[in-house]
């Protein structure tokens, strides 16, 4: 075999590893999903419950970087919407994605690419990484509002059910998925 078939060959290699690896995060995000959403709470004034899937959205993404942790979570909904028991409490079909859950659904395909857009896996400040997935979360408030107001949720209505209850909880996890990034890509000076 020759040098350029023997690197050829090994580009080969390369390129199918890497995607090979690409799939398997994007597999990995998506299951970390499924299994964070049977950890929920309902709130008896809101018909959004309080869940873990948050957190792994927004350390998904940053983590992975726009590309994979959208993907991840289309993939998430997409098995959701074929029926698959991945949704929040074991729940699955269309009529969950058309409920009032489904904004906040949509928000984490945004929330996950602008997040891993503005980190995509590099050391970055405690600081700017509790801005980035802030924003990440509001992303995910503010589309999860916006779907409840299509619901015919009045303006008020949506705030109060839809973005309200959940400040204080997604503060939490903000901070957690934080630190965790952190942790696990290192600190700059």
């Amino acid at each position: 075999m020759s040098q350029n078939s023997e690197r050829a060959v090994a580009r080969s290699y390369a390129s199918w590893l890497t995607a090979a690896t690409h799939i398997l995060i994007v597999l990995g995000l998506t299951m970390l999903m499924a299994v964070s959403a049977h950890a929920r709470a309902y709130l008896p004034f809101t018909p959004v419950p309080v869940t873990f899937q948050t957190m792994i959205v927004l350390l998904g993404g940053a983590l992975a970087g726009a590309r994979r942790g959208a993907a991840a979570q289309g993939l998430y909904l997409g098995l959701g919407a074929l029926g698959a028991p991945v949704l929040a409490g074991g729940a699955a079909g269309l009529a969950i994605l058309a409920g009032p859950t489904g904004g906040y659904l949509v928000g984490f395909v945004l929330a996950a690419a602008v997040v891993g857009a503005l980190l995509g896996g590099k050391p970055a400040s405690l600081a700017r990484i509790c801005l980035v997935m802030a924003l990440g979360d509001a992303i995910i408030l503010a589309a999860g509002a916006t779907y409840l107001l299509v619901l015919g949720f009045t303006l008020v209505q949506a705030f109060a059910l839809g973005v309200l209850p959940f400040l204080l909880w997604d503060a939490v996890k903000v901070a957690v998925a934080a630190t965790s990034y952190r942790l696990l890509v290192g600190r700059i000076s």
